[in-house]
């Protein structure tokens, strides 16, 4: 293997070239696909078209798009040329982007429709470090003052004047150390930075990380849904695909996100916490719901089916009599659940970006969908530590991954050191200095213990631990993690920093209200109802207080309240990563938290 990103990708091209496809995605309503030999030959139409708008090595390029393979010749593209490129949300606000390319001076911002350009009109002329906006699909679009087509951009540059080889030979020349990528922070506590990855942090980590992903000789196929500015899809979708050679397909988006897994029945599967939760709340419910035999048999399979999880991570033989049950019960239940989802070829299950419920994770451990749990953070390429094949430890994020050092300091924070701590902030000396030490440990802010396995269990941020009046500390996440796991609850922020005792705000699942409804024994009504029922009140209550039985007094909830909606980003309560801006959200809904101590 070469030694920068880009000498495998065109090791890749050559190698692989026409025999399987790289990319997949649907046009017009089918799915089309680029080879790995058509992959390389856009990237180099794509670099070309950069360097004729005067992309050279320093420059960056942002880009403002859903997923789809522009979206990688892009960035590869900037790559190959000396220049970094840096992605933005989809669904960020115009506000957000311009703040994105003013911070980062980008010269080129690659839009994927008109709806985004609009995003820019305001201040896209004012930005003069700004030279060009380019939009993929111009439909409605007209060229003007900064505007490109994508089109235009690739008809302008002339494949005779700079060959594919020669693109190919320059790209390969780019030393290990130099920059090659920009990732901005989600900024929950403060505006976005932007952390910068060299070829070496990206290749160690892919590396890394390919060896727990690819299993035997199964081509490694995915589906790409997550945001691709996020660190843990451009790993998934980009540079491990690399590696490995695999097929990526884009999904058509979140909505269309169960379909589009029946159609393309990955091999791996990685989600974050969110994503996982919807899918557990609503096989949850259809368990819930079924009765007479079918009820029996989903018991019984929860019931071998942890057992067995069990076994099979702790490499000891499963019992007799559950062996027995799990092969007529696998095929009945198991079996039919995983086809009826599109993740029956799935080998690997991987969830990243926020701490997963423990409950979560044994549920699909015993459904036989064992969750690789893994953690890090941007700061080191989105990975540090992993749950191993065959040795997962639910609860935990796993073992140090070979390479990389984790320890605790004086204050059980998660230090990391290694190739994947990154270059440092961009224009930040004073954060990377916060960030990294003098010996190259990065503080990751993370509050965490180690098993005496030396599996690593986060605890919470230093940030967010709550210190009640009392003197005593605790991590809400825990707390908030147990209490969404209940039918029907979507989102619980758990406050009380400096008071008596905590209290929590309960958003309900709209999609859950069928659950909801006949839990508290009543007929089927929209959330915008539920809330203001007593019954319900009722049924939340007496999971609060069994959840509360199993906690220290200092960190139990005396009361709570229905939040009037779910947290979104769109009201700048979450980040893009669906990471709760706690500050924002107990700022926004002070009066609602202060009638909890007005009692």
């Amino acid at each position: 293997m070469g030694e920068t990103i880009l000498q495998v990708f065109f090791d890749q091209v050559h190698e692989i070239g026409k025999a399987r496809s790289a990319l997949v995605a649907k046009r017009g309503g089918d799915w089309i696909s680029w080879t790995w030999e058509d992959y390389g030959a856009e990237v180099c139409r794509a670099a070309r078209g950069l360097r004729a708008l005067e992309v050279g090595p320093g420059d960056r390029v942002v880009i403002l798009s859903a997923n789809r393979p522009e979206w990688l010749f892009v960035d590869l593209a900037a790559m190959c040329l000396g220049a970094a490129g840096i992605g933005a949300y989809p669904n960020d606000l115009s506000d957000n982007v311009r703040y994105l390319v003013e911070h980062a001076r980008a010269k080129v911002l690659v839009v994927d429709t008109g709806e985004q350009l609009d995003k820019t009109r305001a201040w896209r002329d004012r930005v003069d470090t700004l030279r060009w906006v380019i939009v993929l699909d111009p439909e409605g679009v007209e060229s003007a003052g900064k505007v490109l087509t994508w089109h235009e951009v690739l008809e302008q540059a002339d494949p005779s004047l700079l060959p594919d080889s020669v693109l190919e030979e320059e790209a390969r020349r780019i030393p290990a150390e130099q920059l090659a990528m920009i990732v901005y922070t989600s900024g929950t506590t403060g505006p976005p930075k932007g952390a910068m990855y060299s070829h070496a942090n990206l290749l160690y980590e892919s590396q890394a990380l390919k060896t727990i992903l690819v299993r035997d000789e199964q081509v490694l196929t995915t589906l790409s849904f997550l945001p691709l500015c996020h660190i843990a899809e451009r790993l998934q979708g980009e540079l491990v695909a690399i590696l490995a050679g695999a097929t990526v397909h884009f999904a058509e988006s979140l909505d269309k996100l169960k379909d589009n897994l029946a159609e393309v029945r990955p091999t791996v599967l990685l989600a974050v916490p969110r994503v996982w939760e919807k899918f557990y709340a609503a096989i949850r419910a259809q368990f819930d719901a079924a009765t007479g035999l079918t009820r029996l048999l989903v018991e019984r399979t929860l019931s071998a089916g942890t057992v067995v999880a069990h076994c099979r991570n702790h490499g000891v033989p499963i019992p007799l009599l559950v062996q027995a049950q799990w092969r007529i019960l696998r095929p009945l239940v198991v079996d039919r659940l995983k086809t009826a989802l599109g993740l029956e070829r799935v080998s690997i299950f991987l969830s990243g970006a926020a701490p997963l419920s423990r409950t979560v994770a044994e549920f699909f451990g015993a459904l036989d969908m064992d969750i690789h749990e893994v953690y890090g953070q941007t700061e080191c390429v989105g990975v540090c530590t992993v749950n191993p094949p065959g040795a997962i430890r639910f609860g935990t994020v796993g073992l140090p991954q070979a390479g990389c050092e984790v320890i605790l300091g004086d204050d059980q924070e998660v230090l990391v050191r290694g190739p994947n701590v990154f270059l440092g902030y961009l224009d930040d000396p004073e954060a990377t200095r916060e960030a990294v030490d003098d010996q190259g440990w990065l503080h990751t802010g993370d509050v965490g213990t180690f098993t005496p396995e030396g599996y690593l269990i986060i605890t919470d941020r230093k940030k967010d631990i709550i210190v009640t009046a009392g003197g005593k500390n605790v991590a809400p996440q825990n707390i908030e993690n147990i209490l969404k796991t209940y039918p029907g609850v979507s989102q619980v922020v758990v406050t009380g920093d400096r008071r008596k005792y905590l209290v929590a705000l309960i958003a309900l699942d709209p999609g859950a209200s069928d659950a909801l409804s006949a839990a508290a024994g009543l007929s089927s009504f929209p959330v915008e109802v539920l809330r203001e029922r007593e019954e319900v009140r009722e049924v939340v209550q007496k999971y609060v207080d069994e959840v509360n039985a199993s906690l220290p007094g200092y960190s139990r909830i005396k009361y709570f309240r229905f939040l009037p909606r779910e947290l979104s980003v769109e009201a700048g309560e979450m980040t893009p990563s669906l990471k709760v801006k706690r500050r924002v959200v107990e700022a926004r809904y002070r009066d609602l938290i202060e009638t909890m101590y007005d009692e």
